[in-house]
This record gives structure tokens, C-alpha cells and sequence, in this order.
């Protein structure tokens, strides 16, 4: 289903009605599409553009069943400014969120050569370079210029085989700019770009194609411009943005680039292989993306750490999402793999230093979204097995064999057959340093989630349907949490989570006693 960039940007296309045969020469199907476009002129006559639309966004990672229906985020208005002559761009942003919580966002993402910024109600904070590189990426890939760029420097292009886009084969060549690669397809009877793509690393599909596809094509001035742009990964939909309102050439104020000095830091863009696109990109339509180079914590924090639960117990604490390390007679279970390989790596490390000689065996994944599980390889590349509820295992399996070229893992790199064990309802994973009894929790929030009961301990183990320390509001979650403790019978000492910390049952309690 459904994808877009926070910028939301434009394109505009061709004319001609000549049709760009699979053996065309890459030169010719970019002249082509530069004459179609209103000419060369006429694009290097383009000073600024200001687009007015509206847009929906859907995340397949976060869906309430594991591969199936993508989740849909929220609407929202955009209004894009792009002073094309002075490298500077600015996306206004009116987002009305359904998921994961309800909310009304209001901001601006400016852009300029020299730095990128963030400006809300709440003040300007600058950009992470990995944002900064994310925006000029796909800005670049919606220009109108990206084929004028291409024309003017044949030099970079590539030929390519015909590139399939809805089971057609379409011409295509490759154009590769400051590092980055694009794949343009050309509709073969209108010569107008069908699709711009890109290969992409994603933790969870590995591999993926990022395409931003262009329809409803209309008259700008002198110009043909897509008011349509519909952003998909792989088969799925993950934004659509439908421009109602282009101008051309429009004056816009030099003020609307300004930035508060608090919001002004020099910008350095990463090296495009060294930027986690798909991350950034879906975090911000998801309205939960940590502006942090880091990923994994802010800036400001000294970065993850091991906080003692219990003395065969550690919580991995410090950045957005938590782990859980429990050691046994002779093998150590972690909870939850979040984000990417590098948390991953940094938890096995840790655990192995705090319980030397004793290897990780188990993962348990509470379930499926992908900001708790894009580590998950990672374990599998260190020969540990993999539990999971029902219906996770096939979904599993095949993120566990996805090829990872784009960005080699650790997966990738040294193979494994993946152990995904799945139960219906319960087990219990039995041990003379303590058992672990596992729980599948009907809940709102995904099917197949589970939470873990440490029983020598007397510490359950919870994610998203309520994060201790941080909710203190009876939701639908914390209330199918507190349903599936009693049913099963547990009185916990205390609760521990995939988000916020622990606390001890008082503080359930007064959360369920509230109206």
C-alpha cells in the first residue's frame, strides 16, 4: 500500500508522443524527455516551483497482521517551496496522525546548501545529516531538472535492461548523481518518466526497490508536470500525494528560508551508503523519527547501557527502544532485537561481557514491527533460535532469507539456516537458572504479539501495548495487557519494557484502577 517522502515534491514530463523503444540509447530517451518536458529552455528557464497537495501515508511494517494490510498513518496537507536557482527548499507540513497515536502536527523542513532545519510551534532544532541527505535525495528524484542534470551530463548515464512497473516492461537507464544511483523509466508511447527508482537497504525486506511513480500529468505554463506522485516499496503503497496546486516561476519570500539561530547548524551529508533511507524516510511519515545521526539515541545521550533488574537480569536502556538480557545455567535469551544491526551488535557484546562464556541461544521477539525487529538477523548470524507467536513464523523465515547486497549484514555475509519456533498460545522455556514462561496476547496493536514472565524473578516483560514509566493512561493496550495477566494468573513483581523502564505492579494497579 502506500509511501512518500516528507517533502512531497514534483515532477514534470514530456510531451512527445514518439515512443521510446527498449533498445534506445540512454542519451535519446533523456533528449526525448527533456523536448516532451517543453525543452531544455524552458527547464533551465525554471527559478522556483511552489506545490500545494494533499497526502496519505501507509508503513507494511507496522501492520496489525505480520506481511499483510499496510497500516494507514495519516493525511495530511504540504505545501512545497523549492527556489531551484539558490538550492533551497521548504516543505510546510499539516499531518493529521491515526497511528500510532492520534495527534495534529504542524511544521517546516527548510533546506539549504548549507544547513537543514526543523521548525515547529515549539522552535527551529536543526536537521540530522541523515535527514538532510534523505530530503536532497528525493527532492532530486522529484525534480523537474533531474533530466535536465542527466542531458547535461551524458557522461553519468548507464543503459539499463526494460524495468518492469505494474507487469509492464518499461525502458530505463541509470543516472547517477553526487553518488547517488536513480532508475528512470520511460513510458514507451508518451516518452514522459513513468518512475524514478532506487535500490534501497531495508532491515526487514533487505533488498528493496523505492519508487516514486507519476501520473496525471497536466499543462504548467510552457511546462507538463505529474500532479500525482504515488511513493511504493516494492509492491507496496507507501505514500500518495496529490498536488492540486504547481506554479512556476511564483515569487517566494527570501524569509520563508529563514532560520532561527538555534536552528542553524552546518550540514554535512553523509556519503550516500552511509545513510539509512528507508529508515528516515518511513520514521518521519510514521511521525516517530529520532532526529539523530546516532539512530539509535540522541546526541545528547552517552548511548545505550545495561541497567541491573535482577542480577541475572539486564535492561539495555539509553536510546528509543530497550532489549531485555536474562542469563541462564549456560546460555544468555535477549527480548526484542529493535531498530538495526548495530543495536543488535552493541546487546550481544554487552550481554557476552556481563556473563562471560555463555552464548546468546534465544531470541524472543514480542512481535513483528519493524522497530523491533531489524536486528533480528543479527542474532541469527550468531546461531541463536528465534521464538515467536502465532502467525509469525513464515513471516519470519522470510525476513531470515532476504538477500541483503544493497548493505551486507552480518546475515548476508556469514549465512545461517534460521530455528523460528512458534507456539499457539503459551510455552515455557525450561531451564535449571530459571524458566521462562511466554504468552500470546490478544491486543489492538498486532496479532501475534507476547509478553514474557521471568518466573524466578517474578519480572514481565512487555512492548508497546504499554511502556512502564512512560504511559500512565488506561489505553485499549495497557487494558488487554492487564486482561492477559490475569488470565494467566501473574502477579509480577514488576514490569519491564521494550519502551520506558520498570516499575514495580502498584504502579499497573493505580493505572487500572484510574476512569
Amino acid at each position: 500500500m502506500k509511501q512518500g517522502l516528507s517533502l512531497g515534491v514534483f515532477a514534470l514530463a514530456l510531451l512527445s508522443a514518439q515512443a521510446c523503444g527498449a533498445q534506445t540509447a540512454p542519451a535519446d530517451l533523456v533528449r526525448d524527455a527533456v523536448t516532451a518536458l517543453g525543452g531544455a529552455d524552458a527547464l533551465r528557464g525554471v527559478k522556483s516551483v511552489v506545490l500545494k497537495g494533499e497526502a496519505k501515508h501507509w508503513e507494511p511494517q507496522q501492520s496489525f497482521v505480520a506481511g499483510r494490510e499496510p497500516r494507514l498513518l495519516g493525511d495530511s496537507k504540504i505545501t512545497v517551496s523549492w527556489q531551484a536557482d539558490k538550492g533551497m527548499a521548504r516543505s510546510d507540513w499539516e499531518r493529521k496522525m491515526y497511528y500510532p497515536f492520534p495527534s495534529l502536527d504542524k511544521f517546516s523542513e527548510i533546506v539549504t546548501p548549507d544547513f537543514g532545519a526543523v521548525s515547529s510551534p515549539k522552535g527551529d532544532a536543526p536537521m540530522s545529516n541523515i535527514r538532510y541527505a534523505a530530503y536532497l535525495r528525493e527532492i532530486e528524484r522529484a525534480s523537474p531538472l533531474l533530466l535536465l542534470k542527466a542531458l547535461d551530463a551524458p557522461q553519468k548515464l548507464a543503459p539499463l535492461p526494460d524495468q518492469m512497473l505494474d507487469g509492464k516492461p518499461l525502458p530505463a537507464l541509470a543516472f547517477t548523481d553526487g553518488g547517488v544511483r536513480f532508475t528512470i523509466l520511460f513510458d514507451k508511447s508518451s516518452a514522459l518518466p513513468a518512475a524514478i527508482r532506487s535500490r534501497d537497504d531495508d532491515p526487514i525486506y533487505g533488498d528493496v526497490d523505492y519508487d516514486l511513480v507519476f501520473a496525471d500529468w497536466k499543462s504548467v505554463g510552457a511546462l507538463k508536470m505529474a500532479h500525482s506522485h504515488v511513493y511504493r516499496l516494492n509492491n507496496f503503497e507507501v505514500g500518495r500525494v496529490a498536488y492540486g496546486e504547481i506554479a512556476v516561476n511564483k515569487d517566494i519570500p527570501a524569509q520563508a528560508f529563514g532560520v532561527r539561530e538555534e536552528g542553524r547548524r552546518e550540514a554535512k551529508s553523509p556519503a550516500p551508503g552511509a545513510v539509512p533511507y528507508q529508515w528516515v524516510i518511513r520514521r518521519l511519515n510514521l511521525g516517530r523519527f529520532l532526529d539523530s545521526d546516532a539512530v539509535n539515541y540522541p546526541p545528547s545521550s552517552p548511548g545505550l547501557k545495561l541497567v541491573e533488574v535482577a542480577p541475572n537480569v539486564q535492561h539495555v536502556v539509553g536510546g528509543t527502544h530497550n532489549s531485555l538480557i536474562v542469563a541462564r545455567k549456560d546460555h544468555l535469551v535477549v527480548f526484542d532485537a529493535p531498530i538495526n544491526e548495530w543495536q543488535s551488535r552493541w546487546t550481544i557484546d554487552a550481554a557476552k561481557a556481563k556473563y562471560p562464556g555463555k552464548p546468546v541461544k534465544y531470541l524472543v521477539l514480542t512481535h513483528h514491527h519493524n522497530d523491533h525487529t531489524g536486528g533480528a538477523r543479527t542474532y541469527v548470524a550468531e546461531g541463536a533460535s528465534v521464538f515467536v507467536a502465532a502467525p509469525n513464523k513464515t513471516y519470519f523465515e522470510a525476513v531470515f532469507r532476504a538477500p541483503h547486497t544493497v548493505k551486507p549484514d552480518e546475515l548476508q555475509n556469514n549465512p545461517k539456516q534460521p530455528n523460528v519456533i512458534e507456539f499457539a498460545d503459551g510455552m515455557t522455556l525450561k531451564d535449571d537458572g530459571g524458566d521462562i514462561a511466554l504468552y500470546r496476547v490478544d491486543n489492538p496493536h498486532a496479532q501475534g504479539m507476547l509478553v514474557g514472565h521471568l518466573v524466578a524473578d517474578n519480572i514481565v516483560w512487555v512492548t508497546d501495548i504499554w511502556s512502564p514509566v512512560r504511559d500512565r493512561a488506561r489505553s485499549a493496550g495497557f487494558v488487554a495487557f492487564y486482561d492477559a495477566l490475569k488470565k494467566h494468573g501473574l502477579a509480577p513483581e514488576r514490569i519491564a519494557g521494550g519502551h520506558g523502564g520498570v516499575v514495580p505492579r502498584a504502579e499497573m494497579e493505580a493505572i487500572f484502577a484510574m476512569k
